[in-house]
């Protein structure tokens, strides 16, 4: 009984630490990038998100977008160019072994694998492009 209660007890202190509010004003920035980076990437990883609205613009695959295969769709207005580069002197070089590179109308949809290391673009200041996880052909496979 002694150890139920025992139990019980540290369930509820558990459940009460859980749920108190975290300070973060005491993080420096770079603690606080770090920390934001682990959140995303957690959330990313979880298998509960089915997309993340990414604006136009230019990332790193392992920092700012995880590695892996998406489905990825461009909700803009006009033409969304999408490019991905094997390195950041590829990028520079603009055009130069690209990886990827396709130009999307509204509506359109892409299969994309990206690695660590790689630089995706995408071009448009108001465009927007939708991320969601690859779920396969559906061919039946097991």
């Amino acid at each position: 009984m002694k150890k139920l209660l025992a139990c019980v007890l540290a369930l509820i202190l558990i459940g009460c630490a859980a749920l108190a509010e975290i300070d973060l004003s005491s993080l420096s920035y770079e603690e606080l990038v770090a920390l934001r980076q682990q959140v995303d990437a957690t959330l990313w990883a979880s298998e509960e998100w089915q997309e993340v609205e990414v604006p136009a613009g230019v990332y790193i695959i392992g920092e700012d977008i995880p590695a892996g295969r998406y489905v990825l769709s461009f909700t803009g207005s006009s033409i969304g160019p999408v490019n991905v580069y094997p390195t950041k002197e590829a990028y520079i070089e603009n055009g130069f072994d690209t990886i990827v590179q396709e130009y999307l109308n509204p509506g359109d949809k892409i299969n994309l694998l990206v690695d660590d290391g790689q630089y995706l673009e995408l071009i448009g200041a108001s465009n927007t492009y939708l991320f969601a996880p690859y779920t396969g052909a559906a061919l039946g496979f097991k």
